[in-house]
C-alpha cells in the first residue's frame, strides 16, 4: 500500500494510528500543536519530580496497549505497584484492592447488606461485556438509557451508591451520578476490577515516546483546517510565530476531541455536526504537590465521596506507584477537583490553587498543608467526554454517517471512551479503516 497520510494530534490515539499506517506502507506525518507528545498521556519532569500530566495508570486489562508496548519493546518499562485503593468515609480511609475483588467482603467501608447486593454490579456489567469494544463504544447503542444514579437507586443500596460508586465516578470522570449513563459504571468495572495496576518507571509517556521515535512528528504546529478535495486532503497549520504550513495528502486522521475536530473540519455535514455539538466535556485539573516528609498512607489512590468533600474528588500518592517519582525522602501527591470548583477558581494562579487544595487535603492527610515544597497545576480544557444517557447511541449514528471510504477518519475519546487503552484502540481502528478503505469518497459539503 502506498500514499501519504496526515495525522492531526500526537496523543496516544494519533500516534498509534500513524504507526499502524506506516506499517501498512504509507508515508505518514503527525502534526501536533503542543511542544511534546502524548497529550493526556504525557509526562514532564520538574525539580526532580516526575509528573504525569493526565493519565497515570495502566492495568493488565489494557490488552491493546500492552500488546503494542510489547511489540515496540518497551513493556519492561511497566512495573506493577500496590493496587490498594482507599475510600474515604467519616474521615477514615478504608482500603480495597482492585486486583482482589474479594477484599470488599471484609472491609468496614460497607455493611453486610451492601456487600451482598454488590454482586449485582458484576452481574449487570457482565451482560454488557459482549458489547464492550475499546475501539468503538458506539456498540453500546441502546444500552445507555439511564443514569448511574437511577441504576444505583433501582438495583443497589444507598450505602453502595454514596461510598463506593459516587467516589469512583467522581475520581475517574469528575462527574456526578446523575450526569453519566450507567454504561460508564459497567465500563469501569470491566476495565479495572480484577486487573493489576501498573506504572511506567519514567512516566506514562513511555509509549508515546517510543511511537514518536519511529515517526515523523511535527511539534508546535496547530492545525486550523482539514479540507477534502477530489485529489486528496489539504491540512493547514499555524505556528506560534503565525507562519503557516500547508500539507497535501491522500487521507487524514483527526485525533482530537470531538469539538476540536469539528472546529477544523468545515466539511462535517449538518447531522454529524449536530451530534458533536450535543456532546459535553468536563474540565480536568491535576494539582501536583511535592511534600516533605512523605505522608503516612499506604494506599495508592484515595477516592473521596461528595458526602466527605463536594469539591475534591481524590488524590494519588504517586510515590507509592513507582520509585523515582519524587526525590529521595520526599512524597508526591496528585489531587483532582470537580469541574465546578475549577470553573470557580479559573482566574486563580497556580500557587493559589495549590494552596487551596493543600488546605482541603489537610483534613485527612495530616500536616500536608505545611509540608508542600513544590507544586504544579495542569489545566485540561476540554478534558473528559461526559457519556450521558444517549451519548453512545447518538455516536453510533455519527459513525454510521461516516463512510469508511472517506478520506478523513477519526480517532479519540468519542470513538472508544475515556481511557488510554480506548484511545489507543480507536487509533488502530482509524488506521485499519484508512488502509482498507474502498474507492475514496469526498465528504458532503456542510450545510
Amino acid at each position: 500500500m502506498s500514499g501519504r497520510v496526515i495525522v492531526v494530534g500526537a496523543g496516544i490515539a494519533g500516534l498509534t494510528a500513524a504507526f499502524r499506517l506506516q506499517q501498512s506502507g504509507y508515508e505518514v506525518k503527525v502534526v501536533e500543536a503542543e511542544e511534546l507528545v502524548g497529550g493526556r498521556m504525557s509526562t514532564i519532569t520538574e525539580n526532580g519530580y516526575v509528573l504525569d500530566r493526565g493519565a497515570g495508570t495502566v492495568t493488565t486489562r489494557y490488552r491493546e496497549l500492552l500488546g503494542l508496548a510489547s511489540e515496540l519493546g518497551v513493556a519492561h518499562d511497566l512495573v506493577a505497584y500496590g493496587n490498594a485503593i482507599g475510600f474515604l468515609r467519616d474521615g477514615r480511609v478504608h482500603t480495597l484492592r482492585s486486583g482482589a475483588p474479594w477484599s470488599a467482603v471484609t472491609t468496614p467501608l460497607l455493611g453486610l447488606r451492601s456487600k451482598m447486593v454488590a454482586g449485582r454490579l458484576f452481574l449487570d456489567a457482565g451482560k454488557l461485556k459482549r458489547k464492550l469494544d475499546y475501539s468503538d463504544l458506539s456498540k453500546l447503542s441502546g444500552s445507555d438509557t439511564e443514569t448511574v444514579r437511577s441504576y444505583a437507586d433501582r438495583r443497589l443500596t444507598t450505602e453502595l451508591r454514596d461510598y463506593l460508586i459516587d467516589p469512583t465516578l467522581r475520581f475517574l470522570y469528575g462527574g456526578e451520578l446523575d450526569e453519566y449513563a450507567s454504561t460508564e459504571l459497567f465500563f469501569l468495572i470491566l476495565t479495572y476490577l480484577g486487573g493489576k495496576m501498573m506504572s511506567a518507571r519514567g512516566g506514562i509517556d513511555f509509549l508515546a515516546r517510543a511511537l514518536a521515535a519511529r515517526l515523523d512528528v511535527e511539534l508546535g504546529n496547530r492545525v486550523t483546517s482539514v479540507e477534502e478535495n477530489r485529489r486528496g486532503v489539504t491540512v493547514t497549520a499555524v505556528r506560534p510565530d503565525s507562519s503557516e504550513t500547508v500539507h497535501e495528502a491522500d487521507a487524514c486522521v483527526i485525533s482530537l476531541t470531538a469539538h476540536q475536530m469539528a472546529a477544523i473540519y468545515p466539511q462535517l455535514d449538518a447531522e454529524r455536526r449536530a451530534i458533536v455539538d450535543g456532546l459535553v466535556y468536563n474540565d480536568l485539573w491535576k494539582i501536583a504537590l511535592g511534600v516533605d516528609p512523605i505522608p503516612d498512607e499506604s494506599a495508592t489512590f484515595v477516592q473521596i465521596p461528595s458526602a466527605e468533600d463536594p469539591d475534591i474528588t481524590g488524590v494519588i500518592f504517586e510515590h507509592n506507584k513507582a520509585l523515582g517519582r519524587a526525590p529521595n525522602g520526599k512524597g508526591l501527591l496528585s489531587a483532582y477537583a470537580m469541574p465546578r470548583w475549577c470553573h470557580q477558581h479559573a482566574d486563580d494562579d497556580d500557587e493559589r490553587v495549590a494552596t487551596l487544595i493543600a488546605q482541603r487535603l489537610s483534613r485527612w492527610v495530616p500536616h500536608v498543608e505545611d509540608s508542600v515544597e513544590f507544586f504544579h497545576v495542569t489545566r485540561w480544557h476540554p478534558a473528559l467526554l461526559m457519556a450521558r444517557p444517549g451519548t453512545w447511541t447518538s455516536l453510533a449514528r455519527f459513525h454510521a454517517l461516516t463512510p469508511r471510504s472517506a478520506r478523513v477518519q477519526f480517532a479519540g475519546d468519542y470513538i472508544g471512551g475515556t481511557s488510554t487503552n480506548s484511545a489507543l484502540a480507536s487509533g488502530q481502528r482509524a488506521a485499519a479503516i484508512v488502509a482498507g478503505r474502498g474507492p475514496v469518497s469526498v465528504a458532503p459539503k456542510a450545510h
